[in-house]
């Protein structure tokens, strides 16, 4: 009988998915809420409880970075020091997910409405992602998401004539 072989291991490689680039540059407040604009994220700048989303304030000389939801107030970050405090929220904003910045725009059963809507917002100039559910109520959903700065774009009657519930 022959002795059992060890198996060759294999080095694990990790692969990481690209990040994307982080605003450098950014020390203050003004400068990080101009960039939260222009980005089109959805933070608000002020502390209350009836807001539901990710928000940031300023409280007994502290800078916070939360989440609110049901009335429930979460600190994610804080810092007294407002430089450390702006890059730590860019760092953490540069890693959230694309579809978090973006809102969806058409919603329709119908593959041709989907594709039409999609060759109106590239003529318009939008940057859109389309996130098909397949198995939805039994039924196969189009979807088609914006980023939210662009949402200025569009006009109304585009909801109206893709969005379709």
């Amino acid at each position: 009988m022959s002795p059992k072989r060890k198996p060759k291991l294999r080095p694990k490689i990790k692969i990481k998915a690209p990040q994307p680039p982080v605003r450098e540059g950014l020390e203050t407040m003004d400068e990080l809420e101009k960039y939260i604009r222009s980005e089109g994220f959805n933070v608000f700048f002020g502390r209350s409880r009836g807001i539901e989303g990710d928000m940031i304030w300023c409280e007994g000389g502290e800078y916070c970075y939360g989440y609110s939801e049901r009335g429930s107030l979460s600190v994610i970050e804080s810092s007294a020091d407002e430089r450390a405090f702006v890059r730590a929220v860019v760092n953490r904003l540069g890693k959230t997910d694309k579809l978090a910045r973006m809102e969806i725009v058409a919603w329709t059963w119908n593959e041709q409405d989907i594709l039409s809507a999609a060759q109106e917002l590239i003529s318009m100039g939008v940057g859109f992602e389309r996130n098909d559910i397949p198995d939805f109520d039994g039924r196969y959903a189009y979807r088609i998401f914006a980023y939210s700065k662009d949402k200025v774009k569009i006009p109304s009657a585009f909801y109206s004539k893709y969005m379709k519930r």
